[in-house]
């Protein structure tokens, strides 16, 4: 007697349009709102805006590729089936999916180390048992299910945006009477150095391979991919060019460039007020961070 062929396992699609750009804002606006803005500026003076407009022009195309290959191939491991598709090698296929589940499990490691000697300045403990806690904790809440760690990812990405609409909000009055204009006559170094800004503020917009490596648990993900994809790179578009703007508003460009804590600074320059609680904020959206790896690597193995 012949066994009935069962359908081949998958993944649960749970995720839709608000979740995954959520998720994809998450992984965009992570690390680079606090360190690249500041880069940015230091290289194009008052065109760090415009930077990064041309860097967002420029990630559109990779956009735009990870929302067409993800929408007709919505599988795990998206950079190995791209690959295995359209080279049609499998060695090739395995070669690029252990390599980027390496990149991850290595970034997570990375940052994890960074973490928790922050973290270890505020807990009494050793930095190597703070690792290890949040290694456990974060493993476990990837375990749980994608939803819930979806869910843990845009609660933690809604209080990030919302600190920076509280900063730009108190940076508004400035802006709007002494900031000066994109292009304006501080940008001495010209062109090379406004590109040079471009190429880093470019890196702020990495991210949209991890939202192609959920596509197998999105719902709808012919419609929802291209659409969540776009929106995440709108929405950081935006955050990123107005942080710049106010960050201008508030400090020289050479300031920015050498701050460790760019957010710290122009809430405290423009309100007066301590800005003790970005610091817990810039902490959590690095874990954040981890997290997200945690998943890519995870669904790509």
């Amino acid at each position: 007697m012949v066994e009935p062929s069962s359908p081949p396992a998958g993944l649960r699609r749970r995720l839709g349009v608000v979740g995954l750009t959520l998720y994809g804002l998450g992984v965009t606006i992570g690390a680079g709102i606090y360190v690249l803005v500041g880069q940015v500026a230091g290289l194009a003076g008052s065109a760090a805006p415009l930077a990064f407009l041309l860097a967002a022009a420029v990630a559109g195309l990779t956009a735009m590729s990870f929302a067409k290959l993800s929408a007709r191939l919505p599988r795990s491991a998206a950079e190995a089936v791209y690959v295995r598709e359209g080279l049609r090698s499998d060695r090739l296929a395995l070669l690029v999916g252990l390599t980027v589940a390496a990149t991850g499990t290595i970034a997570a490691a990375a940052v994890l180390v960074g973490v928790s000697g922050y973290l270890a300045t505020l807990v009494p403990l050793p930095h190597g048992a703070i690792a290890l806690v949040l290694v456990l904790v974060l493993a476990a809440l990837a375990c749980w299910g994608i939803a819930e760690s979806i869910a843990a990812i845009a609660v933690v990405t809604v209080l990030e945006i919302g600190g920076l609409l509280v900063i730009l909000l108190v940076a508004a009055p400035i802006g709007l009477s002494d900031a000066p204009w994109p292009g304006g006559p501080d940008v001495a170094a010209g062109l090379p150095a406004f590109v040079g800004a471009a190429t880093v503020a470019f890196f702020a917009f990495i991210g949209f391979e991890n939202m192609a490596n959920v596509a197998e648990e999105v719902r709808r993900p012919e419609h929802t991919m291209p659409l969540a994809i776009g929106l995440t790179l709108v929405l950081s578009t935006m955050l990123y060019g107005s942080l710049a703007c106010a960050a201008l508003a508030v400090a020289g460009p050479l300031e920015l460039a050498a701050s460790a804590a760019l957010l710290a600074l122009v809430f405290e320059r423009a309100s007066g007020l301590s800005a003790a609680p970005f610091v817990l904020v810039a902490i959590v959206a690095t874990v954040n961070g981890v997290l997200v790896l945690m998943i890519v690597a995870s669904r790509v193995l």
